[in-house]
């Protein structure tokens, strides 16, 4: 099903509303408790330092400029082709907002201490937002910049769009590991958590929504 359908009509449908109201709250209450959580809840915790085989193999280096380069790109543009398509718009935001709640949870009952040889990523937006001036070294299970690139990849229908967001995604979750920020298992599970987050509204839609994009 198209979902070219303008923001007016999309604002009109009393559950389109709802789930704009509900995702807004959801995301501002989310900014609000997040340096909280990182710095009170989460950093005091005592973690696991796990022996990754993968990490083992490479040498640590530097790729942050590249890997912010991929996301706030990547980011940037998906949302200049598709900020017309208020559905699309929608899933990516309850989604995105979802998969970071999920990610807490997981946070706090996976907690694992940094990996050996960390160069630490300083994202110049989440780093503010979430941890205030603090370099934040704690291992995060599972890896937020690899399940936002998924997610982007996720969303996106155009298919060389969409081929060049699986490539920045892969990219990505190979320079993260090359720079030691997460272990092995930190990247391979955020595209699962993802791709379960993205279909399960994908359903809420097709099933609520008339103009969905499924």
């Amino acid at each position: 099903m198209s979902n070219e359908g303008n923001w007016q009509k999309a604002i009109r449908q009393k559950r389109f509303r709802l789930h704009l109201l509900v995702t807004g709250l959801g995301a501002v209450s989310l900014v609000l408790f997040l340096p909280y959580f990182f710095n009170v809840i989460l950093l005091p915790k005592p973690g696991v330092v796990l022996n990754d085989f993968i990490l083992n193999q490479l040498e640590p280096k530097d790729w942050s400029w590249i890997i912010f380069g991929l996301i706030y790109i990547s980011l940037l543009l998906t949302v200049l082709f598709n900020y017309k398509k208020p559905y699309t718009i929608l899933l990516g935001i309850e989604s995105y907002v979802t998969i970071n709640l999920i990610r807490m949870i997981t946070l706090y009952g996976v907690t694992l201490e940094p990996p050996h040889g960390i160069i630490p990523l300083i994202d110049p937006v989440i780093t503010k937002i979430a941890y205030g001036s603090v370099v934040y070294l704690k291992d995060l299970f599972f890896s937020g910049h690899v399940s936002t690139l998924f997610l982007l990849f996720l969303i996106e229908e155009n298919r060389i769009r969409k081929s060049i967001l699986l490539v920045a995604t892969m990219l990505v979750a190979f320079l993260i590991l090359w720079q030691h920020v997460h272990y092995s298992v930190d990247v391979f599970f955020a595209p699962v958590f993802t791709l379960l987050v993205y279909y399960a509204f994908r359903k809420i839609h097709a099933l609520q929504f008339t103009n969905s994009p499924v």
